[in-house]
């Protein structure tokens, strides 16, 4: 399971009597009105009936690729502090499409389609302006040259090009920060998912 994998049970967003499963990595919070409560979860059975652990294999936040993005991650974050929200959505931004594809409800070929509509939604919704133009710029070589060699014309590659970005986000230090999901709106974040779900569903 990908870091930041937003499964919201029997939906990728579900509210129970008020209440929000969120499942963060190996994290899981019980989301009741502004609350968040960490649970414990042994296992999340996916629409479809997949079953997964919260131990699954995570990308290497070490890799080369993931690496450069954490350097931009973290320069964004020093410069706008007030960004880390708009990180953690961008995150899952990438982690969402990376599964998709894995899943097959994102051909490969589509996904780069999918993240830049998503990604652009994220950043108007959260009044972002400039503040990630230089981050694109840098990410959008790593994404021509994996173009390039074939990476999108194969379901594997493609998912897992996109969950080291998402990885590389993730390993940001602000992000890292103990009780990080606790100083952001969850309630916020929670509706970028349904945003992001929304919008790459449509390339399915």
């Amino acid at each position: 399971m990908r870091r930041l994998t937003l499964l919201l049970v029997l939906a990728l967003a579900q509210s129970v009597l008020g209440q929000t499963l969120l499942i963060d990595g190996d994290r899981a919070y019980l989301i009741d009105g502004d609350k968040a409560t960490r649970v414990q979860v042994d296992r999340i059975i996916r629409v479809g009936g997949t079953t997964t652990t919260p131990t699954d294999p995570k990308p290497d936040p070490t890799d080369p690729l993931a690496r450069k993005v954490k350097d931009a991650t973290d320069a964004v974050l020093k410069s706008n502090p007030d960004e880390a929200l708009t990180a953690k959505a961008l995150a899952s931004v990438y982690s969402l499409v990376s599964d998709s594809v894995k899943d097959g409800g994102v051909a490969p070929g589509k996904a780069t389609a999918a993240v830049k509509a998503a990604t652009d939604a994220v950043l108007r919704r959260q009044k972002s302006g400039k503040a990630w133009d230089g981050w694109r710029d840098n990410l959008k070589g790593e994404v021509i040259a994996a173009t390039q060699d074939g990476v999108f014309n194969d379901k594997a590659k493609a998912s897992a090009f996109l969950a080291k970005i998402a990885a590389g986000i993730e390993s940001a230090q602000v992000l890292q920060t103990s009780g990080f999901l606790d100083s952001i709106d969850i309630d916020k974040l929670i509706r970028l998912i349904e945003l992001i779900v929304k919008i790459f569903s449509a390339f399915g």
